[in-house]
């Protein structure tokens, strides 16, 4: 199976289905886990049949996902697609920068390392322009999973496509000589 997350963030109709179903298979608290590692103050997650919800501590009432920011939306869907991938599945997620503030970019990456590390049939394939991302993913790699890891880079050298593969710890060595590897 293939998900693919992208710019055009998810239908809400398909990820309060999605929701539903980690309600049912009991796994709320796994998720709320993972959007309390970005957001604290989150205490529950609610949906209709049109709408996301979240309670936050700070603010004692549900209000819509959605007004905390297409950052957490993103991450609401990459969560939800890592938390379902029961049989196997490629996940594609298309310039996983995009919304997260870089604050965030650990947490999330931390938060998609530990749930592909407990589960052997996910394969991710991430794409971003992003050096500090790939820094703090790398980070985050070195700590926890730095075996399953590989990056490409892909370069048009005289109209032909090339690409460059680095392992984690090569791509670490290219970072710390002040190489771009994007």
């Amino acid at each position: 199976m293939l998900t693919q997350i992208s710019n055009n963030i998810n239908n809400l109709n398909d990820s309060t289905e999605e929701i539903d179903r980690i309600i049912k298979n009991r796994k709320k608290e796994k998720l709320l886990k993972c959007l309390q590692i970005i957001d604290k103050d989150i205490i529950d997650i609610y949906i209709n049949d049109e709408e996301i919800f979240v309670e936050k501590e700070t603010l004692k009432e549900f209000i819509p996902i959605s007004s905390i920011g297409d950052g957490m939306v993103l991450a609401l869907d990459i969560i939800i697609s890592l938390i379902l991938a029961d049989d196997f599945k490629v996940i594609l997620i298309d310039e996983i920068e995009r919304g997260i503030y870089y604050k965030n970019y650990r947490k999330l990456s931390e938060i998609i390392i530990e749930l592909c590390k407990n589960n052997q049939n996910i394969q991710l394939f991430i794409t971003t322009h992003s050096k500090e991302f790939l820094e703090v993913f790398n980070e985050s790699l070195l700590e926890f999973e730095k075996n399953n890891f590989s990056l490409f880079s892909l370069r048009n050298k005289k109209e032909k496509l090339d690409f460059v593969h680095y392992t984690s710890e090569e791509l670490k060595d290219t970072l710390e000589m002040g190489w771009d590897p994007r």
